[in-house]
């Protein structure tokens, strides 16, 4: 980050606290800096050392604390946070949002099979290719075990359904290699459009009936709400 512009004369200061670098911090002026001017400097760099490192370390343990510590997709706390800031914009602008469900086909017969440890080199697998689908500005959660929810703003109905068989066509060409040989995965998938006034809990229950409709139809495919 720079604020103000260059110029002919600067000091520049490395933070550390004892081995850990925190970054570098630069002044420039027209004119040469003079030794109270340093002195003053080094007093104020000396203090802010420790409050920038503190500060540094909350950051990293809220921004963890909203991660799945396994897939590194956001979790149920991040999820609710996120969504309710969504549907509120959505609501306020008059704008689309959909949502997508996405459960693991018979991930229980992959455990079985495979074993817990590939288990979760599946969910991680999966939610990277989710995340490799969606744009920045979607957000993509574990919401259960082997379910993920992806938040799609500004997204009318019909373009969700781009996405949510976008999505379902990725992972059914997802290859997970393990020592027993190759796994394949298939994906079901609801997709719920948000309705005018329309809570968070309700559309999370349209989206889920979506998705077991999509099971009860035979799996690797996607359901739409009504």
């Amino acid at each position: 980050m720079a604020l103000g512009a260059n110029s002919t004369h600067h000091i520049q200061y490395t933070l550390n606290y004892q081995t850990e670098f925190l970054g570098e911090i630069t002044f420039t002026r027209a004119q040469r800096f003079d030794d109270i001017e340093l002195s003053n400097l080094e007093s104020i760099m000396s203090s802010l050392v420790l409050p920038l490192r503190n500060a540094l370390l909350y950051s990293t343990a809220l921004h963890n604390a909203m991660k799945d510590p396994l897939t590194g997709a956001g979790n149920r706390i991040s999820m609710q946070s996120t969504l309710e800031r969504d549907i509120a914009i959505a609501q306020r602008h008059n704008q689309a949002l959909s949502v997508l469900m996405v459960d693991i086909d018979y991930f229980k017969r992959i455990n079985d099979t495979y074993g817990h440890s590939t288990g979760d080199t599946v969910l991680v697998n999966v939610a990277h290719t989710l995340q490799k689908q969606l744009r920045n500005s979607d957000s993509l959660f574990r919401y259960g075990g082997e379910e993920f929810l992806v938040v799609l703003p500004n997204t009318c109905s019909l373009d969700a359904a781009v996405v949510a068989e976008r999505l379902r066509a990725s992972l059914e060409a997802l290859q997970i290699s393990n020592e027993q040989g190759v796994i394949s995965v298939t994906a079901s998938i609801g997709c719920a459009a948000l309705k005018a006034q329309e809570s968070l809990n309700s559309v999370l229950q349209r989206s889920d009936a979506a998705l077991y409709a999509a099971k009860n139809k035979g799996r690797n495919q996607v359901s739409y709400a009504s």
